[in-house]
């Protein structure tokens, strides 16, 4: 299963030997807003597997080269968008807007 930020998120057959570069390849590649640099993958028995340092250095190469198993999930996760300021901010303002509709709709009745 190819999920997230690819341009078709899809479930694919399983192909031994391929590696997780592969299977974003079949389901069209990662979109623009996808953040290659946080890909993950869930394997069949709840452990996940990272993009990090000490794992890239072990292996030969990041995630993309990461052996897919029988079961295992891709996540391409979305970019984060901007500063932590800026987070909060959006946070922010979507829970004043989820109050003001409430109370909106709360006056109407």
């Amino acid at each position: 299963m190819v999920s997230g930020q690819v341009y078709n998120p899809t479930a694919i057959s399983y192909v031994p030997g391929k590696n997780v570069e592969w299977y974003l390849r079949q389901a069209g590649g990662v979109t623009h807003v996808g953040d290659k640099g946080s890909i993950f993958v869930i394997r069949a028995n709840g452990s996940v597997v990272a993009n990090v340092s000490s794992y890239s250095l072990f292996s030969g190469g990041g995630i993309l080269h990461v052996r897919i198993m029988p079961g295992n999930a891709i996540i391409v996760p979305e970019k984060a968008v901007g500063s932590q300021a800026w987070k909060n901010l959006i946070a922010t303002a979507q829970i004043a807007s989820s109050v003001a509709i409430t109370g909106a709709v709360a006056g109407i009745f």
